[in-house]
């Protein structure tokens, strides 16, 4: 439900009826602390706590509202720590962004220690083109529709080049071979004999991870990122969590070393192809003074939907919302239908897990391109 909307109505309402009444102000309270829970956003917050307030005081003495006013009464309780008075509002704002700006610094420093774990920055700037070989062994089976589907070994070879472009070829026995060639705003998947040209979501997607050292772009200001200090198996980590409204990752690096431990993301492309995905990185190897990561333990989640033509009814609630954590790195996808008036039974979702130890065969650092491997 779009409670922000909810909220708007009810105040032309109450315009309308030209005063506050009962029904109007129940209603305001529950979108208000609906939204608040959402948002916790100090401001709405504070237009709560006076608006229960408010109700507690003129309905205390009304039976027909004694089951609203213990609602209201319950809601109340939850908001001792809200702010009482705007200046107080204005106060928990620039506490909260302070501390915000600290974790942002924290977080910095953390990606800057780790650029400098592997080589260093002026190193990595050096890297213009780069071809990468990895062999992928399947950890058990692909998992999908219920069904168990075993899986083969894949070498995989990724070639980028000034950062813009790139050829990525999956090879392996048992299924077509498949490649993926990007270029600035366009990107072409082919699978055998197929080929598969996507939509600007996902060009944009793909197109962001050509860097071939994405830790060297700088953070701009609209990027949310978060930083925690964890006790992870006996040790202390950082967690950098990052998040945009279509994704979010969570990093987690040694705090002695400065190096990266594993990875987790959940994003989405379309509105019908979800992804997740878990990296534990288990050992680094390296080439030319820079150390990449050579073994990895990966599990990727894929969710889409069965039924192209159903497409429209998709949305994921509140673009992504994390559930309970399942264990390491996997958590799920909550998925509804809009407001298009689609019903529950309508969505059809395939998904898909599947797992790899995956090891560098070999890494070429600037190696000599020609057109036709990037074109």
């Amino acid at each position: 439900m779009d409670y922000a909307k909810t909220i708007s109505r009810l105040a032309d309402a109450e315009k309308l009826f030209g005063k506050i009444n009962s029904p109007i102000l129940h209603l305001r309270i529950l979108a208000q602390n609906k939204l608040f829970q959402q948002t916790g956003e100090q401001e709405l917050g504070f237009e709560l706590k006076k608006n229960c307030a408010t109700f507690l005081k003129d309905y205390a003495e009304i039976e027909a509202l004694e089951e609203k006013f213990k609602e209201v009464y319950r809601i109340s309780e939850n908001l001792s720590e809200v702010p009482s008075n705007l200046e107080e509002v204005k106060l928990f704002k620039e506490k909260k962004d302070k501390v915000y700006q600290d974790g942002r610094k924290k977080y910095i420093d953390v990606i800057e220690k780790y650029i400098e774990s592997i080589g260093g920055k002026n190193r990595l700037n050096n890297v213009k083109s780069i071809e990468k070989i990895v062999q992928a062994d399947p950890i058990g089976y692909l998992e999908m529709l219920g069904q168990k589907i075993k899986l083969n070994v894949a070498r995989h070879t990724l070639r980028i080049k000034d950062k813009e472009r790139a050829y990525y070829e999956i090879k392996g026995q048992g299924f077509p071979t498949t490649t993926y060639i990007a270029t600035p705003g366009k990107v072409i998947w082919e699978a055998g004999r197929g080929i598969m040209s996507t939509d600007e979501v996902l060009i944009k997607k793909w197109n962001d991870k050509l860097n071939i050292f994405p830790e060297l772009i700088p953070l701009s200001e609209k990027d949310s990122v978060y930083y925690e200090e964890i006790i992870e198996q006996g040790n202390k980590v950082y967690l950098l969590t990052k998040k945009d409204e279509s994704s979010i990752t969570k990093m987690v690096f040694d705090a002695t070393t400065g190096l990266k431990i594993s990875e987790t993301s959940k994003s989405y492309f379309s509105k019908t192809i979800f992804e997740e995905s878990d990296y534990q990185i288990k050992s680094y190897k390296e080439f030319d003074g820079i150390k990449f990561p050579d073994l990895i333990v990966e599990k990727f989640i894929h969710t889409s939907s069965m039924n192209q033509s159903d497409k429209q009814i998709f949305e994921v609630s509140n673009r992504i919302k994390l559930l309970n954590n399942q264990g390491p790195g996997v958590r799920s996808l909550s998925v509804s239908p809009n407001t298009s008036g689609a019903s529950q039974d309508t969505l059809k979702l395939k998904k898909e897990i599947h797992s790899y130890n995956t090891k560098i065969i070999s890494i070429k650092i600037n190696p000599e391109f020609r057109n036709k491997d990037l074109e």
